[in-house]
């Protein structure tokens, strides 16, 4: 018998615990440090439109005095519509956008290492339909190309480096804002460039596919060619959860439901003008025009759950599924929300579609906005363009960018992008425990009946489970009663009176994910994970 137990488990819902411990991955509870400027890639740019190698640029957000070694890895990509800050016409586009540094800091500060990454930019807006469909086509081929260096670098690290990072490779998680959506798909799903042999990738004048294979290498960047410099190659660029806020899917062939493909969650605002909530075109906000249809997050996210991907996430969808006392009320709140929005119908550009999915949650907000997320600051950025103007000699209108960035974003403030942020976070955490197999759970302290599993001799068989796992325990310590909670803490199960060693647990209506399963016993409870298949 002991008073620390160290299994974590999902039950500040149990009459009588006394929850005491910060939860990783779900609490702030370090301090980040941050390294900027690290080179994960090298690889060809045609921003300038001479063809140069640029190096690949990421900063890295660690919680400072973590002793744990083998952290789940966030690669976070910034919007910018494929073109730098203010060459774009708006404000954003960096990996030091104040979004991108909250995002970064919440999630280090919860245990994550985060890599806010830079990768190529470079098409031209001001050309006919098909030079901005063709030139944008082939930037975002190379967003994708550079996720994937991205993913196989931090993959080589850990091989060649001895882990200077201290992150598990099989919780990689990779994460778009805007059009670092489109990264988010393009990566997860775009994995042979037969994918692109249909009619809205063609040329209308050419009569060739946009994106030249010979010029451009293959989706993944492994392939050398002059316009793609293979990176990290031996290494897989798979990772296990994409996260979209914006952005949107190129096509739905593409998503197929092989074991390669992530789990998939989204944010989308339902107004936004740039890119669709559901099938429709992408706008760039350069200019205004139309570029090629796609799929928005409600029709990625569909396609995705349809799948299997997401299975793994199946018992975060129940109604008021997540647990207050573990993730707070915020949480709950947005669960029983979608809930709700999942059963409301809308008409979206004549498409009859639900307001939300499972995995997904969207922003209502009046009018046409973007990026609710975003923010900077107008002294800030008068000072920064006054800098630019003179050191580059360029001639941009910092008050034209701010008029600009309020088209979409009436009310940008500060408090209003972290309110977004906070509601983006509390859908976030509970899915990524889930999709990653995290434990983000309270330990249980100040119990005086708290057992280690093998004082009791407690086994699950089979674990993984399909239909059944029976439970065993020493023939002195008898099982008294059972319960089951999904692993964000949710009571799903409850077997009173069992009074036997042995017991078969029939799985019902279970559905695939993890589970704690807790046993109490004549001395004291203690629990043990399950998977369930």
């Amino acid at each position: 018998m002991t008073k620390r137990f160290t299994l974590l488990l999902g039950l500040a819902l149990c009459g009588g615990l006394s929850v005491t411990a910060q939860m990783r991955y779900v609490d702030d509870m370090f301090d980040v440090a941050v390294t900027k400027d690290v080179v994960y890639g090298n690889n060809i740019s045609v921003l300038t439109g001479t063809p140069q190698a640029v190096d690949l640029l990421t900063d890295v957000y660690i919680p400072e005095a973590d002793t744990a070694t083998s952290r789940p890895a966030v690669v976070l990509m910034h919007t910018g519509s494929f073109l730098p800050p203010y060459v774009n016409g708006g404000v954003t586009g960096a990996r030091t956008d104040s979004a991108v540094v909250e995002i970064a800091t919440r999630l280090a500060s919860r245990g994550y290492v985060v890599f806010p990454a830079t990768y190529r930019a470079g098409w031209n807006p001001f050309g006919d339909q098909d030079t901005r469909t063709g030139t944008l086509l082939n930037a975002a081929y190379r967003g994708g190309q550079d996720t994937h260096t991205a993913i196989r670098w931090l993959k080589s690290t850990v091989a060649e480096d001895s882990n200077p990072y201290g992150i598990d490779t099989t919780k990689l998680v990779v994460w778009g804002l805007g059009t670092g959506g489109y990264n988010v798909h393009t990566a997860a799903y775009l994995d042979r460039f037969e994918e692109l042999r249909q009619d809205k990738w063609i040329s209308s004048e050419t009569g060739n596919i946009y994106v030249d294979e010979a010029a451009s290498g293959d989706p993944l960047g492994l392939v050398e060619a002059p316009l793609n410099t293979p990176n990290h190659v031996g290494y897989t660029s798979n990772f296990q959860l994409g996260v979209n806020m914006g952005g949107a899917l190129g096509d739905t062939t593409w998503i197929e439901g092989k074991d390669t493909e992530p789990a998939l969650i989204g944010l989308h605002v339902v107004s936004d003008p740039f890119a669709p909530f559901a099938n429709g075109p992408v706008i760039v906000p350069t200019t205004r025009e139309f570029v090629v249809n796609v799929h928005g997050t409600n029709i990625a996210v569909r396609e995705a759950n349809e799948a299997g991907g997401n299975d793994v996430m199946s018992t975060v969808a129940y109604p008021d599924s997540i647990n207050p006392s573990v993730f707070g009320p915020l949480a709950a709140f947005v669960s029983a929300k979608n809930a709700q929005l999942k059963n409301t119908m809308i008409d979206y550009q004549g498409q009859n579609i639900p307001l939300s999915r499972d995995n997904m949650y969207p922003f209502i907000l009046p009018g046409l906005q973007a990026g609710p997320w975003d923010w900077y600051s107008k002294p800030q950025l008068d000072q920064t363009i006054a800098a630019i103007n003179v050191d580059r000699d360029e001639d941009f209108d910092a008050d034209e960018l701010h008029q600009n960035s309020l088209i979409t974003n009436p009310d940008l403030s500060e408090a209003k992008s972290n309110a977004y942020i906070d509601t983006t976070m509390a859908f976030f955490l509970p899915h990524a425990c889930e999709a990653l197999g995290l434990d983000c759970a309270p330990s249980i302290t100040d119990v005086e009946e708290l057992l280690e599993s093998n004082v009791v001799g407690l086994t699950l068989s089979p674990n993984p489970a399909m239909d059944y796992v029976r439970l065993e325990t020493a023939e002195a310590y008898p099982i008294r009663d059972i319960v089951v909670y999904t692993i964000t803490g949710t009571q799903v199960a409850y077997i009173p009176s069992v009074n036997q060693s042995s017991y078969r647990l029939d799985r019902g209506n279970l559905p695939t994910g993890q589970y704690i399963v807790r046993v109490r016993v004549d001395e004291g409870i203690t629990a043990r994970k399950l998977f369930i298949r």
